[in-house]
């Protein structure tokens, strides 16, 4: 059996965000990468891992322009953590329906 590992097209959904742009950005569905990324930030608090700086890393592994270009990085994490609680709500409401995880379970 031949498996090509490039067939598979993440998911995209486009959202409106105009508390920062007037332009298109999309929710693209999490990869691997973005998994391990995410791991780099995890602590183990009391023997539970935590992960630093969760709602932000999220949003910077899973925002995208029209051509699969990451809008953040982690240099933008200060910043992330600034937005309006309810900004970073419906973001992160879009980011679970996408790929289906829920922040505090990764």
């Amino acid at each position: 059996m031949k498996i090509d590992l490039h067939s598979y097209q993440p998911k995209k959904e486009e959202i409106s965000i105009p508390e920062w742009t007037d332009e298109p950005v999309f929710v693209r569905e999490l990869s691997a990468d973005n998994l391990e990324m995410l791991q780099r930030h995890t602590v183990m608090v009391k023997g539970q891992p935590v992960m630093e700086h969760q709602y932000s890393l999220l949003i910077i592994s899973s925002l995208v322009d029209k051509d699969d270009n990451y809008l953040f990085s982690e240099n933008d994490i200060e910043d992330l953590e600034k937005q309006p609680a309810v900004l970073i709500a419906k973001l992160m409401e879009a980011i679970n329906r996408v790929s289906g995880i829920v922040a505090s379970n990764i």
